[in-house]
């Protein structure tokens, strides 16, 4: 009896599906999606990051311009001290819109420099993948580790494209804060050309 279980178990372990292959691609597959991860993250995030700063300067430069131009050109006729001309009033809406698309452009690149609630999840995906440790515990069929790692693998992917989301929601707005920076600037010279016909005629 015992050499006929011994034949039946060694029977039944040749019909075995052997999934150690498979494993050891969803394995590969997992670390891969990780890294590929946490490189979007790290790099394109962290260049953007460096963009965002960049362009707080930028706009902290076009608010002091306007600062400063209004206290040199405008005050004193806003101040009642001569009268207020068509330039006045043309140059003053052009620095108004400067300082408008300056402080926008501000808001939104502190924002991005700063980051957003959800943003984290992208440095700790690795957490997702082996918190759990119920497999260490028991003992437990091929077919479940790679049915462990199969949902993994649907986890990291779904970080993956969060990831991706947000990276691209990111570029957009740095695209609109970089339009907004281009159009403060031509009105820059626009106000200087204004301020010197003004002072040529």
């Amino acid at each position: 009896m015992t050499e006929l279980a011994n034949i039946e178990e060694t029977t039944a372990d040749e019909h075995r599906p052997d999934y150690s292959e498979s494993i050891k691609i969803a394995i590969d597959t997992l670390n891969r999606i990780e890294a590929h991860t946490r490189q979007l993250y790290i790099d394109v995030y962290g260049r953007q990051v460096a963009i965002a700063k960049n362009y707080i300067w930028v706009a902290s430069t076009f608010i002091a311009f306007t600062l400063g131009y209004y206290d040199r050109v405008l005050a004193n006729a806003f101040s009642s001290q001569r009268a207020i001309t068509q330039w006045d009033v043309a140059i003053a809406a052009t620095l108004a819109c400067i300082a408008l698309g300056a402080a926008v452009a501000f808001f939104l690149s502190i924002t991005i420099s700063w980051g957003s609630s959800g943003d984290e999840h992208g440095v700790h995906i690795s957490q997702v993948f082996y918190v759990d440790n119920v497999l260490a515990a028991d003992p437990v069929s091929a077919t479940q580790i790679l049915a462990h790692y199969t949902g993994l693998i649907d986890c990291a992917d779904d970080s993956l494209n969060q990831t991706m989301a947000i990276i691209h929601r990111k570029g957009l707005t740095l695209r609109k804060i970089g339009l907004i920076l281009q159009v403060s600037f031509a009105l820059c010279i626009v106000s200087l050309v204004i301020h010197l016909m003004e002072e040529l005629l």
